[in-house]
C-alpha cells in the first residue's frame, strides 16, 4: 500500500520553482478557481443554486488582465528601447505560441475526434477553431469547445498588438516604449468605440445576448488585455505610484468587483450602454488595483501547504481551463450523473466531486507530461 501511494505521489508530483512570483500565482489560481466554480453551478440543486450564483465572479476577466501584465512585461524586457526589431517579434510569437497552441490543439483535436465518432463533425467549424476565427465578429458556438472563446481573444491580441507597436514605431519614428503607450491607448479607444457603435443599433439587450454579442467576441474584448499591459508599464517605470496605498487599492478593487457582480445580477435595472461599453473597463480596473498588494506578498510568511496549493493551481491553470468543461464536465461527468436522476442528493455529490477531482487530476497529468516538456523545449531552443 505504501509503495502504491509513493508511486502515485511520484506520478502526480510537480516540482516548484521558488523564484516564481507568488502574488501572480495567487491571482492565477483565483482566476481558475472562479472559472471552475462558475461552471460547477449547474450541478448544485436549484434551491441552493441561486445563492451560490451570487459568488460567480468572472475569472476570465482576471485571466485577461494577467495575460496583459505578463505580455507587457515581456515587451518591456525584450524590445529594444529605440526601435522594434523584426526578430524580436518573431521570437515573441514563437515563445507565445509554444506556450498556448500545443495544449489548445491537443484538446481541439481530441474533441473533434469525439465529435467525428458521434457523426457530428464539420470541417468548416473545425477550421474556424484552428485559426481562432469562430468568434471574431459573431457569436461563439455554444456546444463545442465552449471555453475557446477567450483563447481567440488572446491569440488575436498576441498578433495585432505587437504589429501595431512595430508600425507606430516605424512610421512615426517612435521609441518602443512610446509606441507601446500609444498602441495601448489606441487599442482602448478603438475597441470601446466599436462596442459603442455596435450597441447603438440594439434597442434592448438581455444578459445572454450581452454574453454572446459583447463579452465573448474578439472585436469587442481585445481591450480587456490592455489594462494588464498598462499595469506592467507602471510596475516597471513608476514604482512609487505602483506601491503607494496598496491596501486602499486592493479594497477598492474588491469593491469594484463586488459592485460589478451586483450589477450583472440585476442586469435589467441598468442601462445597456453600461453593460455593452463600460462594464469590461471597470472589472479590468478592479482586478488591476489588486495587483500591487497581492504581488507584494512574501511566500516565506505563508503556510507551506497554502503556498504549494496556490502555486500548483497556477501551474496547471491553463490545462485546467481547457479541460474542465468540454472534456470533464460535458463528456465524462454529465453522462455519468444522468444515471442518478432518481436521487438528486447522490447525483449532486457524485457529479460535483468527480467534476473537481477529474478536472484537477487530468490537468496535473497534462501539465506534467505534455505541457511542461514543451515549455522546457521552448526555453532550451532560445
Amino acid at each position: 500500500m505504501k509503495h502504491l501511494i509513493y508511486n502515485l505521489n511520484s506520478f502526480f508530483k510537480i516540482d516548484i520553482d521558488y523564484k516564481r512570483n507568488f502574488g501572480l500565482d495567487i491571482l492565477r489560481a483565483i482566476a481558475i478557481l472562479f472559472v471552475l466554480f462558475v461552471h460547477s453551478l449547474s450541478f448544485i440543486p436549484p434551491p441552493y443554486n441561486k445563492f451560490f450564483k451570487i459568488f460567480a465572479i468572472d475569472g476570465v476577466s482576471l485571466f485577461f488582465v494577467l495575460s496583459g501584465f505578463l505580455i507587457g512585461g515581456i515587451f518591456l524586457k525584450s524590445f529594444n528601447q529605440d526601435k522594434i526589431l523584426f526578430n524580436e517579434l518573431i521570437n515573441f510569437w514563437k515563445r507565445r505560441w509554444l506556450r498556448t497552441l500545443p495544449n489548445y490543439y491537443l484538446i481541439l483535436i481530441f474533441l473533434a475526434i469525439v465529435l467525428y465518432l458521434n457523426g457530428g463533425f464539420d470541417i468548416k467549424t473545425f477550421l474556424k477553431y484552428v485559426f481562432f476565427s469562430q468568434n471574431l465578429f459573431y457569436e461563439h458556438p455554444r456546444h463545442f469547445f465552449t471555453v475557446a472563446w477567450s483563447l481567440s481573444i488572446e491569440e488575436w491580441f498576441y498578433i495585432m498588438f505587437p504589429i501595431l507597436i512595430g508600425i507606430i514605431s516605424f512610421v512615426f519614428n517612435k521609441k518602443a516604449i512610446e509606441s507601446l503607450i500609444v498602441s495601448s491607448i489606441l487599442f482602448i479607444v478603438v475597441i470601446v468605440l466599436i462596442r459603442y457603435f455596435k450597441v447603438m443599433d440594439i434597442e434592448s439587450l438581455t444578459s445572454r445576448e450581452w454574453d454572446s454579442l459583447f463579452r465573448k467576441q474578439v472585436v469587442t474584448r481585445l481591450d480587456s488585455i490592455i489594462y494588464g499591459v498598462i499595469a506592467a508599464f507602471l510596475y516597471k517605470y513608476n514604482n512609487k505610484l505602483w506601491n503607494s496605498f496598496k491596501e486602499i487599492k486592493i479594497i477598492l478593487g474588491i469593491f469594484i468587483i463586488i459592485i460589478s457582480r451586483y450589477i450583472e445580477l440585476n442586469f435589467e435595472h441598468f442601462p445597456i450602454i453600461y453593460h455593452a461599453v463600460f462594464s469590461f473597463i471597470f472589472i479590468s480596473i478592479g482586478w488591476v488595483l489588486m495587483f500591487p498588494y497581492v504581488m507584494s506578498i512574501d511566500f516565506k510568511n505563508i503556510n507551506t501547504y497554502i503556498f504549494k496549493f496556490f502555486t500548483i493551481m497556477s501551474l496547471i491553470s491553463y490545462s485546467l481551463y481547457l479541460i474542465h468543461l468540454s472534456v470533464v464536465k460535458n463528456l465524462m461527468v454529465i453522462p455519468l450523473s444522468n444515471n442518478f436522476k432518481d436521487n438528486l442528493a447522490v447525483k449532486f455529490l457524485i457529479s460535483y466531486s468527480l467534476y473537481w477531482l477529474l478536472s484537477i487530476l487530468l490537468s496535473l497529468i497534462t501539465y506534467k507530461y505534455y505541457e511542461l516538456p514543451i515549455l522546457k523545449f521552448r526555453d532550451r531552443s532560445n
